[in-house]
């Protein structure tokens, strides 16, 4: 949860900013706010790695919405609106080259502004061929991820020429 306070000072009142009334302000609760915030979509069939991402992502600054399995990402997607996704390779029902394929079909500059988390480092460099933004290793550091997301939803606000 993210609490920013403003201090308001009166045109013609000296008030040290110490001594000046907080207004608090929770950003996590302002749906609004919530609306801004760039969507982000974690996909990972470990509940563990995929909450521990969803919990990172959210606290700088994203709306992250989850999915379990390749399918229910497709499912998710379909409805577009989001600035990157993170996602896992080796998943049920739909696995993430699964998710990529549709993807390609779909929503191609999605492809761009996604990072593909994989355990298998020798893969990384064939899955970075197919046009994502960043592939990261597992076990990956939280910073790592923390950059790949960061860049990633840049790559939609930059212009095309």
């Amino acid at each position: 949860m993210s609490v920013f306070s403003l201090y308001l000072v009166r045109e013609g009142v000296h008030v040290a900013a110490e001594s000046a009334p907080a207004i608090s302000f929770d950003y996590a609760s302002c749906s609004s706010c919530r609306r801004m915030a760039p969507r982000i979509l974690v996909v990972d069939d470990d509940d563990h790695i995929r909450r521990l991402e969803c919990k990172v992502l959210e606290r700088c600054g994203y709306q992250v919405e989850q999915a379990s399995d390749g399918q229910a990402a497709i499912d998710l997607i379909d409805g577009d609106g989001y600035r990157a996704i993170v996602l896992d390779l080796m998943m049920p029902k739909v696995d993430g080259l699964g998710v990529i394929e549709h993807l390609a079909k779909t929503n191609p500059t999605l492809i761009t502004r996604t990072v593909i988390a994989t355990a298998f480092p020798r893969e990384a460099n064939k899955h970075h061929q197919l046009g994502v933004c960043r592939v990261i290793v597992k076990p990956f550091d939280i910073q790592e991820l923390i950059t790949a997301v960061n860049e990633c939803a840049q790559e939609s606000t930059k212009p095309t020429n």
